[in-house]
């Protein structure tokens, strides 16, 4: 990767699904595969490549307040993305010697109720 992107200094990790499910689905674990593939894999994966460009100075990992406060319906996307706030925390301090900056965005909620008006 270094030989074709030697100038990448930022890598923003922005990846997310999430699926409605409970544990009592057919397909429960296939869901929960592919949310936790996108969610938690590729972020994680992606992430190494760049760790080896000496350009690279900011990580951007994008989590959520699902994270933090959970919601049954969607239970593996909040442990992902609960796994991903623990990951960036845990990056910012081991690549603090290395002078990369290490953020993470939290996107606000939305009122569904006032998306579905501007959607209808």
């Amino acid at each position: 990767m270094a030989e074709n992107h030697s100038d990448v200094n930022v890598l923003i990790n922005n990846a997310g699904i999430q699926n409605w499910m409970t544990v009592s689905d057919e397909n429960f674990y296939q869901k929960a595969s592919a949310v936790i593939t996108t969610n938690f894999t590729y972020p994680v994966h992606l992430t190494n490549p760049f760790l080896g460009l000496t350009s690279l100075d900011t990580i951007i990992n994008v989590t959520s307040g699902l994270a933090f406060v959970q919601l049954t319906k969607v239970p593996v996307y909040c442990a992902t993305k609960a796994f991903f706030h623990t990951f960036t925390n845990a990056l910012r301090y081991m690549l603090k010697a290395r002078n990369i900056e290490v953020t993470e965005i939290i996107p606000p909620g939305i009122r569904y109720r006032s998306w579905r008006k501007w959607n209808s």
